[in-house]
């Protein structure tokens, strides 16, 4: 009996296929049952298709799910990428995977042309740039996969008029930027961000000039985020009104002049971060010509983060820092390894005149931690951010002590959290603290970290009352946290803190709080190792803490404890379950300490290949 195909339904007609084919698989050779196998696979496609087409996701727009799709990706930042191991940017490929679910997604994936707007020579760069069509660029070269050669370079010069973006490494590619390649007679119309990072070494062993020649015409006119490395100096004109700037690793011979650097700062009265990373005016003072007036001043109203690494000693810094006004919201971070060699002292740092720098003006916490000299490999750091002062190194804690309120203002601090070191040597006196503690007037809250029982009390004994008259510093002390790395607190120092207790009818609150991790003899900075995560180790592990990491307990009961307690009304006994707070500032590292680690990866990987 003959079917009539036009009057079956679909259901029908799929039992009568079967029926078929069930009746005649013995009549068929090999070839017939696989041509079948293939229409029916394509059959079932047609099916899953339809089914798909009815899910919620896929009634979306497309425009919608294009945008989906985008929020999957990672977008780097247009000033100072980070795109390393260990960084977001690593799987900033794994949305290609959703291409793979059905035809609909691909094609959407497709369609899209920004969403393979950013073309890295790591990842199928041809691919991305026929796919991105008439897309704005971002365009990043030699920072994931640090080979690349001038035929691809030229390929992506091709593309600068729509070029957004621009990120280029040439660490292993020797003096490529002196390639007439790259010195395109094409303009840059639609370039906002450029960072140019050449082979300094092959540079310096050509004799490559530590001009920069000009580029794209001179015409990059809505240009704002600049990262330069190794030049010094560039055509008039050029790099004016920029908001974003960062000069890396400079030419240390050919060295701007304070006065040049700040002709140049002048031209971008709408700065808003600024790092100098072994870079900028750091000649010595009897080649720093011409000089500068004193009364010449820059004023940086929009300044929001800048960032000073320096191998040079720190004049420089106070050199800049006192031509330059600040507004308050300004964070500081100054570093070095160290930050200041002997001779120099770090109170030092800061200009005399410090009225026009709004950002140290009302400093309400003071975070000093004292490093040691030996077996520590993570930077000096001395920062200023949100009203915290925060002093990690080796320098002399007499200097940080007594001679850093004589430059920098402290009557506003209101918490003190000090970290001896863990060496042996304590050059400190009880009289010193004392002087120390009468430029803090407004000091409600101490913090204490020692491993030294006995270094704790000399501090303290700066606290107690003396002269006829029992005057004694910092009157509105209300609180003493003394944290320990051992599980019960000296007898000794417990009837010390009674009787300073005593003494004191102020204080209100005593911690004492036993740490559970010993400190390290020595501290490794994790940029040591190449592979490893983006983080400071300080900053990784003050990043995983909260409160719920202190838990009260008991300890063992002394004859000072208790007499404590009958004089302060609020003592408190603590254990940390976790880590335990290194005080350094969540905004630390910064942006620009990352991306000066992650150059000098590329560089000691490019060193290996």
């Amino acid at each position: 009996m003959a079917f009539n195909t036009m009057q079956l339904s679909s259901e029908e007609l799929i039992d009568a296929l079967m029926h078929r084919i069930q009746k005649n698989t013995p009549k068929w050779d090999i070839a017939k049952i696989d041509a079948l196998e293939n229409r029916l696979q394509m059959a079932m496609a047609v099916v899953r298709g339809a089914r798909n087409s009815h899910q919620p996701i896929n009634r979306i727009p497309p425009e919608l799910l294009a945008a989906i799709f985008s929020m999957t990706q990672y977008h780097p930042p247009g000033f100072l990428p980070l795109v390393g191991p260990g960084t977001d940017y690593t799987k900033g490929c794994h949305w290609l995977s959703l291409l793979e679910v059905c035809r609909h997604w691909r094609g959407v994936g497709t369609a899209f042309h920004s969403l393979w707007a950013i073309i890295d020579n790591g990842l199928f760069p041809l691919t991305f740039l026929k796919r991105s069509s008439e897309s704005l660029l971002t365009i990043i070269v030699g920072l994931t996969k640090i080979k690349f050669d001038q035929q691809y370079l030229a390929k992506i010069i091709g593309e600068l008029p729509r070029i957004r973006e621009f990120h280029v490494d040439f660490c292993h590619s020797d003096s490529l930027l002196e390639s007439s390649v790259f010195l395109s007679k094409n303009a840059a119309p639609n370039l906002v961000s450029l960072s140019l990072l050449p082979n300094r070494r092959r540079h310096v062993a050509l004799g490559v000039s530590s001009t920069l020649s000009k580029l794209f015409m001179g015409d990059m006119p809505k240009l704002k985020q600049l990262c330069l490395g190794f030049f010094t100096s560039w055509p008039p004109d050029y790099f004016k009104n920029l908001t974003h700037l960062c000069l890396h690793n400079q030419d240390t011979l050919t060295r701007p002049s304070t006065s040049e650097f700040l002709d140049f700062l002048e031209s971008s009265p709408l700065l808003e971060k600024l790092a100098l990373i072994d870079a900028g005016p750091t000649r010595y003072i009897p080649d720093d010509l011409p000089l500068v007036p004193a009364d010449r001043i820059i004023v940086l109203n929009h300044l929001i983060e800048i960032n000073v690494k320096t191998s040079s000693g720190i004049a420089s810094i106070t050199r800049l820092l006192s031509h330059l006004t600040l507004p308050e919201q300004t964070n500081m971070f100054l570093w070095g390894q160290p930050l200041v060699p002997r001779p120099e002292e770090v109170s030092s740092l800061f200009p005399s005149d410090i009225f026009r720098l709004q950002n140290v003006q009302n400093i309400q916490e003071y975070r000093l931690i004292e490093q040691g000299s030996e077996g520590w490999s993570s930077p000096d750091i001395v920062a200023i951010v949100n009203g915290v002062l925060f002093i990690r190194g080796n320098s002399a804690l007499t200097e940080l002590a007594t001679l850093l309120p004589l430059r920098f203002p402290q009557n506003n601090i209101k918490r003190l959290l000090f970290n001896a070191s863990s060496s042996s040597h304590f050059d400190t006196i009880s009289r010193m603290w004392r002087v120390a503690f009468e430029h803090m007037p407004s000091l409600e809250v101490i913090t204490i970290r020692s491993c030294d029982m006995h270094k704790t009390k000399v501090i303290l004994e700066g606290l107690y009352p003396r002269g006829t008259d029992k005057s004694f510093p910092c009157p509105l002390l209300t609180s003493l946290r003394i944290e320990k790395y051992m599980s019960d607190i000296s007898t000794f120092l417990a009837f010390f803190m009674a009787i300073l207790a005593e003494e004191r009818r102020g204080i209100e609150s005593v911690e004492i709080v036993s740490l559970n991790k010993s400190p390290a003899k020595r501290w490794v900075d994790v940029w040591s190792v190449p592979d490893s995560s983006y983080s400071d180790s300080d900053f990784e592990e003050d990043g995983c803490e909260d409160d719920q990491d202190e838990v009260e307990g008991t300890t063992s009961q002394s004859d000072g404890v208790d007499a404590l307690k009958r004089r302060v009304r609020n003592v408190k006994q603590m254990k940390r379950a976790n880590s335990y707070r290194h005080w350094t500032p969540k905004e630390w590292p910064t942006q620009a300490y990352l991306w000066q680690k992650e150059c000098e990866m590329r560089i000691s990987s490019s060193h290996r290949v």
